[in-house]
């Protein structure tokens, strides 16, 4: 008995180049979890599916089953976010939290709501304001990092959970975050300014539509904080990181945080 097709509803989060001229499209589906399938002839010049399947688009695929990954046998367009696609500063912003939440995410582990915020944070992309992208990003990395269990602290020691003193404040990215005096005598840590901390925190604690007008310049240190976490505690970098910042310098004028 031939097996089922899927139907599949997700986010589109990378795109691979596979033989002449398909696709491997990785998806984020709406229960948190990773599906790659194949799109044949996507990147035929007349294909007629592959502006469905571009990156960032919430789409439903029903999918063929095979030995491997399946195949594309119809897509449908749930949310197009053709200004992120078009836009070289919007579309380096929505790189970065795709190539965040593709490193972490795994075929047939779910993870709520994970789907919801990330499609929160596109969409907030697309409304904000150039100078709110930076905080966004930031947001974003934290609060994958908390829905993925390594959610950082920012008020509260790590290790003791006593309050941050904002005269002498280390920070561990080994050891869960922010750290008291004492306990940063035994742990490695950096010193890190207290606005940061309290940034990064608000900005974990925040909604999107909450950010689309921040203009905060330390948001280009909370950026620095969440990049820097993510690496320590997700085991990657971010390498479309560099691209954002770099566009960012030229689109807002630069930044010493940079």
């Amino acid at each position: 008995m031939a097996a089922e097709d899927a139907k599949l509803s997700g986010l589109v989060l990378k795109k691979t180049k596979l033989g002449e001229s398909d696709l491997v499209i990785s998806l984020l589906l709406s229960d948190g979890s990773e599906r790659s399938v194949i799109a044949k002839g996507a990147r035929k010049p007349r294909n007629a599916g592959s502006a469905r399947l571009e990156l960032f688009n919430g789409v439903q695929v029903c999918a063929a089953s095979s030995r491997g990954l399946g195949i594309v046998k119809e897509s449908k367009l749930v949310q197009n976010r053709q200004r992120l696609q078009s836009d070289p500063l919007l579309f380096a912003c929505a790189s970065v939290m795709a190539e965040a939440v593709h490193g972490c995410i795994q075929p047939e582990l779910e993870v709520g709501n994970l789907f919801d915020m990330t499609s929160a944070a596109l969409d907030a992309v697309q409304e904000a304001g150039d100078k709110a992208l930076p905080a966004i990003v930031a947001a974003y990395i934290f609060k994958l990092s908390a829905l993925l269990g390594m959610r950082p602290s920012f008020l509260e020691c790590a290790v003791c959970a006593s309050p941050i003193d904002p005269q002498d404040v280390r920070f561990s990215y080994a050891d869960g975050g922010a750290l008291c005096p004492d306990c940063a005598h035994l742990m490695d840590s950096v010193k890190v300014d207290a606005r940061t901390l309290v940034l990064s925190h608000e900005l974990m604690m925040s909604r999107f539509q909450d950010m689309l007008d921040a203009e905060d310049p330390a948001s280009w240190d909370a950026l620095g904080l969440a990049e820097a976490w993510f690496i320590a505690n997700a085991g990657g970098r971010l390498r479309s990181m560099s691209s954002f910042k770099s566009i960012c310098s030229v689109c807002l004028g630069g930044s010493s945080s940079i």
